[in-house]
């Protein structure tokens, strides 16, 4: 073995190291002994050096929002851009005028921050007032380091879940509201409609998934309709 490359070959190095461990000095069998010993040496120095490197929940990096809607993809820090885009992919992406390079929605990136930004979780205490109506219901106040570490502003829809693992904490987590019927998109995602027309005006909606569906079969029905009865598909305008 030249060297250990997952977790898999580090338990099975150092299974073999349990069976050579009285293997005495000079013998090939202390030899593989001392070549394991270091090879799990090293990739346990290389697995702990990318931990250390990587960046920590909500050390949030100062990423400008362009038009009030979308980053740069270049403005985001090497250290958080390959795990970005890597789970962006298939994501509907803005096309803003004049921007050359790669750009993604600010709600995208917020999101994505606050749920896998990091590698370390972060918490705050509040303070919770009973409404005083009657309703049982609770005001939690949030301060102003938590809001903008996980990238909320005010309007935004918030669920709240409790924290398995202290029953004296809950987890917030910032939720898209479907555009058409308001409902929350937490279990299922959403999708996006989007259009940039040539004379600069830009518009789209986020839809729930039973929302974008509908939006789907309607515009293939009206499609099936509108052609029924023509011998062919509709003629391609030529650009001007």
């Amino acid at each position: 073995m030249e060297r250990i490359r997952s977790d898999e070959e580090l338990a099975a190095a150092l299974k073999r190291i349990e069976q050579l461990w009285e293997a005495p000095i000079g013998t090939p069998a202390g030899d593989e002994l001392d070549e394991l010993v270091a090879l799990v040496e090293q990739y346990e120095a290389a697995t702990l050096q990318k931990l250390l490197s990587r960046p920590k929940r909500w050390s949030k990096p100062e990423v400008p929002v362009r038009d009030g809607r979308y980053i740069r993809l270049e403005d985001v820090p090497e250290s958080y851009r390959s795990r970005f885009v890597d789970d962006m992919r298939g994501a509907t992406m803005p096309l803003p005028p004049g921007e050359a390079g790669a750009c993604f929605y600010a709600w995208d990136w917020h999101d994505w921050l606050a749920r896998d930004g990091g590698d370390q979780s972060s918490r705050w205490k509040v303070i919770c007032q009973d409404a005083g109506d009657g309703s049982g219901e609770l005001i939690v106040g949030l301060p102003d380091d938590l809001l903008q570490a996980a990238g909320l502003s005010e309007g935004d829809t918030l669920e709240i879940e409790p924290d398995p693992a202290d029953s004296a904490a809950i987890m917030l987590r910032k939720v898209v509201m479907c555009d058409v019927c308001g409902s929350s998109t937490f279990e299922t995602g959403y999708g996006v409609l989007q259009a940039q027309w040539r004379d600069g005006e830009r518009e789209g909606m986020r839809l729930c998934k039973q929302c974008f569906g509908f939006a789907m079969i309607t515009l293939k029905r009206e499609h099936e309709v509108r052609y029924l009865f023509d011998d062919g598909e509709p003629k391609k305008q030529d650009d001007a």
